[in-house]
């Protein structure tokens, strides 16, 4: 793995999130056109990125933390597939994690929607992110889809607590929605049991 010997990069003026409500504050960043090309070739295996999202938790820190996104390099599920990469600059050189693929999704306001399979297939995750969509959370008068932003992963919980029930857990870059399906015979219904707001 390659990684960068240094960092160039300007401090945004963009604060995402508000300390005030207690949500982690983090300042956009800016990164060079070389550290760019540095972490798609670390992030995306040489071929080029879509999209990089770049922060840092405290103004004027040199600590960055970065998400990489590839390009598409597949379909699934008539989706394009792409992988997302965490990147940080922690130890003083770039180091990025193995990276996940994730069905990208496009939702009703045309912006794109990470979906990763976590532990269900992906013909699953897509069904329940879709059904989603439609329903609110608690106290149910506001619409689920203010959660469903940037990246989701869809797992399934373990615990059953009645007959023909799955529980999902949807955990998304803004927030968490529990989900639960409900079936018999050959119909099935969705409802939403729980849902916070985390970023």
């Amino acid at each position: 793995m390659r990684e960068a010997t240094c960092l160039f990069l300007v401090l945004l003026p963009g604060l995402c999130g508000a300390a005030a409500s207690g949500i982690a504050v983090k300042f956009d960043a800016q990164l060079s056109s070389r550290d760019r090309g540095l972490l798609a070739g670390v992030a995306c295996n040489a071929a080029t990125a879509d999209q990089f999202d770049a922060w840092t938790d405290k103004r004027g820190s040199s600590r960055i933390e970065v998400t990489v996104r590839c390009k598409p390099h597949a379909e699934q599920q008539t989706l394009p597939v792409a992988r997302y990469t965490d990147c940080s600059n922690a130890r003083g050189t770039w180091t990025c994690n193995a990276g996940q693929d994730a069905l990208m999704m496009t939702l009703p306001d045309a912006s794109l929607l990470a979906v990763v399979a976590g532990t269900v297939p992906p013909r699953t995750a897509i069904a329940v992110v879709r059904e989603a969509m439609h329903l609110s959370i608690p106290p149910f008068h506001g619409p689920a889809l203010v959660l469903l932003k940037d990246r989701c992963n869809v797992s399934q919980r373990e615990a059953v607590e009645f007959k023909g029930a799955t529980h999902f857990q949807l955990e998304c870059t803004p927030g968490i929605i529990q989900l639960t399906r409900d079936c018999w015979k050959d119909k099935c219904r969705y409802f939403i049991t729980g849902g916070s707001r985390t970023n």
